[in-house]
């Protein structure tokens, strides 16, 4: 029996027609929020924090700013699709998400000397409540048969 099945993975699909599912917003969120580059970050700072690893305020933000370059590439890679442009929103939502995530475990902006720890912990949830919101323009999607 053939079934057809929306081959999205990680980019969020969003369809102009009825006919074909677009992701919901658990979905939007679970594909928006960069889960590899949190990761690599909150493993830095642990090191960084426990002081088997020992950087400079200025290397840190290079780290940081390294981060954040390599995210926006990678999910620009991830979503890429033959033949449709690029997840834009998708790019820039999970950037500033990667952004918060990190001003909210502190790393290199402990550092600031107007770092608020307490407003990482409030802007956090708040910007991952509205990033599942956030819906793409929609695209035409690419349907893959099944055997």
């Amino acid at each position: 029996m053939d079934t057809k099945r929306i081959s999205s993975g990680r980019r969020i699909v969003a369809t102009p027609d009825q006919q074909t599912p677009s992701d919901g917003y658990l979905a939007r969120l679970v594909k928006y929020v960069p889960t590899e580059f949190i990761t690599i970050f909150l493993t830095i700072n642990g090191f960084v924090t426990s002081g088997q690893l020992k950087l400079s305020t200025q290397q840190y933000w290079i780290v940081f700013a390294i981060l954040l370059a390599a995210n926006a590439i990678y999910i620009w890679r991830a979503t890429s699709q033959k033949g449709q442009s690029p997840a834009t929103t998708q790019i820039v939502v999970a950037t500033i998400l990667y952004v918060v995530f990190a001003y909210s475990i502190g790393g290199p902006f402990k550092n600031m000397s107007n770092y608020r720890p307490e407003l990482g912990a409030i802007i956090l949830p708040i910007a991952l409540f509205i990033a599942g919101f956030i819906v793409p323009k929609p695209q035409p999607v690419a349907l893959e048969k099944r055997v």
